[in-house]
C-alpha cells in the first residue's frame, strides 16, 4: 500500500541509521521523500526509475503489457511522472535505479495469456519488471537534449550520488565515461543480456557509451583513445 515507504524509511532513520527508500513511484512518494529529507537530511536518500520517469499506465494497459510495462511498483498516471522529474529534478531523488529483471519471454509471455488485466493478486500469474539496464543512459540522455534534465543531474544521478552513498567519493579512483551525443533509434543489438523484455527498442535515444576507463585500465572500449580523469562528451564526433 502507498505509505509503507514512508512509514518503513521514517523509522529507520528515526534510530539514527542511513536509509534509502528505492523506486519511489507516485507524486505523493515524491513529496513524503521531500519531507524525509528535511526531516533526516543525509540520513535518507531516494531514487527514482527511468520507467517511472518517461511511462505511464497507459502503456502498461494498452501497449506493452507485462513484456514491458507491468512493474511493482506500478506505472502511475503523466501527473505522477511530472512529480518524480520535478523531484529528481531538485535532486530530492538523489539516484536512478532500474527494475532489472530478465524474465524469459515465455515467463512473460504465460503472464499476458493468463492475466492480461495485470492483476496482482496473490493468486494471479504476475511477471513484473524489465531488463535492459544498458538502457538507462540513452534514455536519460534523451531528456537532456529535450531539456527536460540537466547534463550536471545526471552525472550526479548516475556517479555522484552513488559513489557518495556507497562511500567512494574519496576513493582515489580516477574514473572517465565517455559518451557520444546524437541520435538515434534503440534497436534489439542494443541489448547485451539474455532477456529481451524491454520496452525502449524503437524509441528515440541520444547517448552511447564509448569508453569506460578506471585507474588507467579499460572496462569498456569503443576504440577512442585512452584517457583518464574525468568526464567528456562527444557531440557528433567531436569533444565538448
Amino acid at each position: 500500500r502507498e505509505g509503507v515507504g514512508e512509514e518503513v524509511a521514517s523509522y529507520i532513520a528515526r534510530q539514527n541509521y542511513p536509509v534509502h527508500w528505492c523506486h519511489v513511484a507516485t507524486a505523493t512518494e515524491a513529496n513524503m521523500a521531500e519531507d524525509l529529507r528535511e526531516s533526516f537530511g543525509g540520513n535518507f536518500t531516494a531514487g527514482v526509475t527511468p520507467h517511472h520517469l518517461t511511462m505511464t499506465d497507459r502503456d502498461a494497459d494498452l501497449k506493452y503489457g507485462w513484456r514491458g510495462a507491468r512493474m511493482m511498483p506500478p506505472l502511475g498516471k503523466e501527473a505522477d511522472g511530472d512529480a518524480l522529474l520535478d523531484a529528481f529534478n531538485r535532486g530530492t531523488l538523489q539516484i536512478l535505479e532500474t527494475d532489472h529483471a530478465p524474465h524469459t519471454e515465455e515467463d512473460k509471455f504465460n503472464a499476458e495469456a493468463k492475466n492480461p488485466e495485470g492483476n496482482d493478486d496473490v493468486d494471479c500469474t504476475t511477471c513484473f519488471g524489465i531488463s535492459g539496464i544498458e538502457i538507462v543512459l540513452p534514455v536519460m540522455m534523451s531528456l537532456v537534449q529535450r531539456k527536460v534534465i540537466t547534463m550536471d543531474r545526471l552525472v550526479d544521478a548516475l556517479h555522484t550520488q552513488p559513489a557518495a552513498m556507497l562511500g567512494l567519493e574519496k576513493s582515489g579512483n580516477r574514473s572517465v565515461t565517455t559518451i557520444e551525443v546524437s541520435p538515434y533509434e534503440i534497436t534489439s543489438d542494443a541489448r547485451v543480456g539474455m532477456s529481451k523484455n524491454n520496452p525502449y527498442v524503437g524509441w528515440e535515444a541520444w547517448g552511447k557509451v564509448k569508453q569506460v576507463v578506471i585507474d588507467g585500465k579499460f572496462q569498456y572500449e569503443g576504440g577512442l583513445p585512452r584517457r583518464t580523469g574525468g568526464f567528456r562528451v562527444l557531440k557528433a564526433g567531436s569533444e565538448i
